[in-house]
């Protein structure tokens, strides 16, 4: 028996796997946006493979549990899409690292880095709403929500502006480079604004 059986009830076991997982990708956007912010990033790369990695496996142990459970506390196909659109956040993250390197960019654009801390800043919102299902804690999962639709937006509009500054550059090839870390970068956020919406769903069904 695994120790997770003595310690965490059966019914709440995937709110916990959830938690978890969520905590993996807070970790991974956090090292993304720390090595933007200061241009390590090839050891950024690096380290978000390992991440990347840890967070796949946390996912196939939920999968595992899942496919072994009859009765799950909330929806399985809840659970299911929530962790895959996690897993997408963190996905997305190391692809803008492993371009970012690959392309061996050396100077992040001021609004590139700023989108990796609103993803981060997203990725808290996402984490600290997971971590309120288990109780459905509506009140604060909604107020995360809110927050986590608001920081999109502000991405967007970040991102916007990076680019419209990005065509000002002369060299094409760079342009094409950093446009396609925006995206992945753009992407994770979109993904965590998905998360929200899945994560409001399960509150009206449950709340």
């Amino acid at each position: 028996m695994d120790i997770i059986d003595w310690i965490v009830p059966r019914e709440k076991r995937f709110f916990h796997m959830l938690a978890q997982e969520s905590a993996i990708i807070l970790k991974g956007t956090r090292e993304l946006e720390h090595g933007f912010a200061n241009g390590a990033l090839a050891g950024t790369a690096k380290r978000l493979k390992r991440i990347e990695s840890e967070g796949d496996d946390q996912l196939h142990c939920l999968f595992s549990e899942l496919n072994r459970t009859f009765i799950t506390p909330i929806d399985r196909e809840d659970i299911s899409t929530l962790a895959t659109m996690m897993d997408d956040v963190l996905d997305a993250s190391f692809e803008a690292a492993e371009r970012a390197e690959l392309y061996g960019i050396k100077q992040v654009p001021v609004h590139l880095a700023r989108l990796t801390e609103l993803l981060s800043q997203g990725a808290l919102e996402m984490n600290l709403a997971v971590m309120a299902l288990d109780k459905m804690h509506g009140d604060e999962i909604r107020k995360r929500i809110v927050k986590i639709n608001e920081l999109e937006s502000r991405a967007e509009e970040v991102q916007r502006q990076g680019l419209k500054e990005l065509f000002k550059e002369k060299d094409p090839i760079l342009v094409i480079k950093l446009k396609d870390i925006y995206f992945s970068v753009e992407h994770a956020m979109d993904r965590c604004e998905d998360v929200s919406h899945v994560i409001g769903d399960i509150i009206m069904k449950h709340g």
